[in-house]
């Protein structure tokens, strides 16, 4: 059975697209649905939101509220990161 879904950061997928970008269509299409921020997008140079879409990854649009909560925490995470959160 699949799961609700699953969020994936920049290092997770910059990890996968070194080594093998398929295995990413095999995870969202063994786990269900798989989202990436538009902020995490950004960091990985490896992809764009067509090669996401051909893969079977959700792109997430973050609300405005959403993206202001995520800059407004302090601290060493970046953007994308908090955006993940």
């Amino acid at each position: 059975m699949k799961g609700p879904g699953r969020l994936l950061d920049a290092c997770v997928l910059i990890d996968f697209c070194r080594e093998r970008p398929s295995l990413l269509g095999s995870v969202a299409e063994s786990l269900g649905p798989v989202f990436v921020t538009y902020p995490v997008l950004g960091e990985v140079r490896q992809l764009d939101e067509r090669s996401c879409n051909h893969l079977g990854l959700r792109v997430y649009q973050l609300s405005l509220v959403q993206l202001e909560q995520a800059a407004q925490r302090n601290g060493a995470l970046s953007l994308a990161d908090r955006s993940c959160l």
